[in-house]
């Protein structure tokens, strides 16, 4: 299955508006790397408690983390080092869908291709996350995409990782009821949540007014 899909893709890469030959061996340089992960560190979600609450985060492939503080309605994205040092990103990654981002090659792969094949990129990535790859790393990402998707490890990563993330009965409200939101960013996306949850107690708050004057109202 994986050779067929790696032939296929040989043999279609003219198709692609840079036609790029693929470096063989920088996919399977990459894709050792991603192997390791899938077997090791495919998900993990892990609650930390603090002076301000507890802290949810949620990790794929040990690359990409979302930090979840439900008692303040924040989240946020951010990057793991090789040494497991955890650097947050600054505005614009979306929350949600974060597997399949195609306005910026593949978020996490870009990531993955820096972390591992530092020299590939045309651009640093911490300076530009969002910047389109090089156009070898496009065409070996495409490789790469096609051999992941057949794999069963990974095909299911992506709505786990959706997953652990809308615990939050108003998150996931968010996230299905308006298609907007999905694309809507890790920042963005938090402001709203905080927003809709204070509309929520105000509302209640109304219904169900507290009185000391009367303790029976």
């Amino acid at each position: 299955m994986i050779d067929n899909l790696d032939r296929i893709l040989e043999h279609t890469t003219h198709l692609f508006p840079q036609p790029v030959e693929f470096d063989a061996q920088l996919r399977e340089h990459v894709w050792d790397k991603l192997d390791a992960a899938l077997a090791h560190n495919r998900l993990q979600v892990h609650e930390h408690h603090d002076s301000f609450g507890s802290l949810r985060t949620v990790t794929a492939l040990g690359l990409v983390r979302i930090t979840i503080r439900d008692t303040h309605c924040e989240l946020w994205a951010s990057l793991l080092d090789d040494d497991g040092e955890a650097r947050r990103l600054g505005y614009g990654v979306r929350a949600f869908d974060l597997f399949d981002q195609p306005s910026c090659g593949h978020f996490w792969l870009r990531y993955a291709f820096f972390r591992w094949a530092p020299r590939c990129s045309g651009y640093p990535f911490e300076a530009y996350p969002l910047f389109r790859p090089c156009a070898k790393e496009l065409a070996t990402s495409r490789a790469l995409l096609g051999r992941l998707h057949a794999d069963p490890r990974f095909r299911t990563l992506p709505a786990e990782f959706d997953s652990a993330i809308h615990q939050s009965p108003i998150l996931a409200w968010l996230a299905h009821e308006d298609p907007d939101e999905r694309r809507c960013s890790v920042e963005a996306l938090s402001q709203r949540w905080l927003a809709c949850e204070q509309a929520v107690l105000a509302m209640q708050s109304a219904i169900h007014p507290r009185s000391r004057a009367n303790p029976d109202c």
